[in-house]
């Protein structure tokens, strides 16, 4: 009878473990895609400079974000015709998991 108890709670375990990740992982994709549409609005308007991560740093520390697990890469120069555009915002939830959005556009 114990040995019956004991898989019961281990798989009780395994499946609580499964659900807590499933809903970090929705959370924070949820998250950074705000924070991407955000980002989107800024850069195209200014391009990615220093001042524009940090507004953006900010934007998710306002989400609840850890800044340190937040990767931003992106055009450098405003959107203008010819110029291709791209952001791309990384946020690493678990060391074996990360949730990544991208916007690429390229005006004529």
């Amino acid at each position: 009878m114990p040995l019956k108890i004991k898989k019961h709670l281990i798989w009780s375990i395994i499946i609580i473990i499964i659900v807590v990740h499933i809903v970090l992982i929705y959370d924070a994709d949820r998250k950074v895609a705000e924070l991407t549409n955000y980002a989107v609005n800024l850069v195209k308007n200014h391009g990615l400079d220093d001042e524009i991560k940090d507004q953006i740093y900010e934007k998710a520390k306002q989400l609840g974000l850890s800044t340190s697990r937040l990767n931003i890469d992106g055009s450098s120069y405003p959107l203008e015709p010819g110029n291709p555009f791209y952001i791309e915002i990384k946020y690493t939830i678990l060391p074996y998991a990360y949730v990544k959005h991208s916007f690429k556009f390229s005006p004529n």
